[in-house]
């Protein structure tokens, strides 16, 4: 009895290896021996929650920077200290965490002083983080298998179970991002060169679309278009609910690693694509038509953000940069002193980021496009792991 694969087939796995070796020296030359993580944040109440690339859940005052809890770093093997990072933002519900980390446990943590509740151990390693949607909880791990989950919390025990809605599913090859979910369908890129979607009710396909290069990225959707960049070269529009073409733009100076941003430039929605050339690329949603493109110095591999009428983006030049939306000029920088690979997160006209320093930044972007720190040191995990005051009192502002 034997098995017969296609030429198809073949050629698929063949580059997805391809891929996975790129990567992986891509990762390499970052200067890195070990996993160290490039986790997002989320802002919840006054208080912005990110995992620090030691292995650390961080809960600090968005005004202050002060610790609200002492951070432990995540429990790992004896034998699997080298795989404790968290690469994927962590995911609320309530006041809970839960952070997929790269040894392939899931982890719920408490917000209220960050202990920890509970963690499942699942069958492979985690470089895309979870999403919540309504009381239900998805992952996808790096082997490309998806769990669903529904989430059952009690007041009493202050304990949290996570029960299965489905039979976890092999969907894709390899997975790095965070699924996106929208009108109960979960979107999943992979370095198998595929996006899926997945109803997440019966965890059946809905649709599949290949291009011919991985996809690092999550997705971004507006109205009936889906976007995403690939290592094709390539930014894809397709239509969300059947996987339809909308139309490519090509004229890329290189891959897309960073997820994309929904803008406006007055009533025109456009969205603004990092890629790791260190263009951004706003690009018209309608027409697929090129708006402008700004590029610096360096790759860009994490998510910008929007604040009020301006792009704000980090380079793995140690720049953070302010962008007019409108024209894509320059308005301001400030020059962090290590490499920004964490995506942007905002509220108001504060921006939140991590630095390859071990410190987290909060900077004030002032109409005129001029960053300021806003905090009067950043948070630095490294030292919190080694029972030093995180925020350094002789600290320098950079800008």
């Amino acid at each position: 009895m034997y098995i017969k694969f296609s030429t198809n087939q073949i050629l698929k796995k063949i580059l997805l290896m391809i891929a996975i070796i790129m990567f992986f020296s891509f990762i390499s030359c970052m200067g890195r021996s070990e996993p160290q993580g490039w986790a997002g944040g989320r802002i919840v109440d006054e208080d912005f929650i990110t995992a620090s690339m030691d292995g650390q859940l961080l809960s600090l005052d968005i005004n202050s920077g002060k610790q609200n809890w002492e951070p432990n770093l995540i429990r790992v093997s004896e034998d699997e200290d080298n795989k404790r990072a968290i690469y994927g933002t962590p995911a609320i519900y309530n006041d809970i965490a839960f952070v997929a980390a790269y040894d392939g446990k899931l982890h719920a943590i408490s917000l209220i002083d960050g202990s920890l509740i509970d963690s499942v151990t699942l069958d492979s390693s985690f470089i895309g983080g979870a999403v919540v949607y309504e009381d239900k909880l998805f992952v996808v791990s790096e082997e490309g298998i998806l769990y669903g989950y529904k989430i059952v919390t009690s007041n009493e025990t202050q304990k949290v179970a996570l029960e299965p809605i489905w039979d976890s599913v092999d969907i894709a090859e390899r997975v790095w991002s965070t699924p996106i979910i929208d009108e109960q369908i979960i979107y999943i890129t992979s370095l198998d060169h595929s996006i899926y979607a997945v109803d997440i009710n019966t965890a059946e396909l809905i649709w599949e679309f290949y291009t011919e290069g991985a996809i690092v990225a999550s997705p971004l959707i507006y109205e009936d278009h889906i976007m995403f960049g690939s290592f094709d070269g390539e930014f894809y529009s397709l239509d969300k609910k059947t996987g339809d073409l909308h139309w490519t733009f090509s004229d890329s100076n290189n891959w897309y690693w960073a997820a994309p941003v929904l803008g406006y430039d007055a009533d025109k929605a456009l969205v603004f694509a990092p890629s790791l050339g260190g263009s951004i690329y706003a690009i018209d949603i309608e027409s697929g038509i090129l708006e402008w493109e700004s590029t610096v110095d360096s790759a860009i591999v994490g998510a910008p953000a929007i604040v009020n009428d301006m792009l704000v983006f980090g380079s793995r030049g140690n720049t953070l940069y302010v962008s007019e939306i409108s024209s894509g000029i320059i308005l301001g920088t400030c020059d962090v002193g290590d490499k920004i690979e964490t995506p942007i997160s905002v509220i108001d006209d504060i921006v939140f980021f991590g630095a390859r320093d071990h410190s987290i930044r909060a900077l004030k972007i002032k109409p005129n496009g001029n960053p300021d720190e806003y905090w009067d040191s950043p948070y630095f995990s490294d030292k919190a792991k080694d029972g030093e005051n995180p925020n350094v009192v002789d600290w320098v502002p950079g800008c």
